[in-house]
């Protein structure tokens, strides 16, 4: 059993990229929006890091008796099992925004000639 529904794991962040580049890009802002700012992409992020742990504890968790399948018996994505995976990109979501913004300010530093 242990890596029949690991595969969902790039499925949902494909997923989830595109619906979301989508729906920032034709519905909500200009074209190419969602591209050039960083908050887009980190939320984007942060969704599917929460929608990947909930599918991996819906998937790896038995409701009956309630505690988690062994690491061998749980669904995984390279050795992972999928809710880490999940927490992993909760994890990255926030460090990715900083990356951004730091990078924003270094930019602004530049153009005020302060760096």
């Amino acid at each position: 059993m242990s890596a029949m529904l690991g595969y969902l794991v790039p499925v949902v962040v494909i997923a989830v990229w595109l619906i979301a580049r989508h729906v920032v890009n034709a519905n909500l802002f200009e074209d190419g929006y969602y591209g050039s700012h960083t908050w887009t992409v980190s939320a984007t992020i942060l969704l599917t890091g929460g929608i990947l742990y909930a599918l991996g504890r819906m998937l790896n968790h038995d409701k009956e008796i309630g505690i988690l399948y062994s690491s061998e018996d749980a669904y995984t994505f390279f050795f992972l099992p999928v809710e880490i995976w999940g927490l992993v990109a909760v994890i990255l979501a926030p460090l990715h925004f900083l990356a951004g913004i730091t990078g924003l300010l270094g930019w602004l530093l530049r153009l005020l000639n302060l760096h």
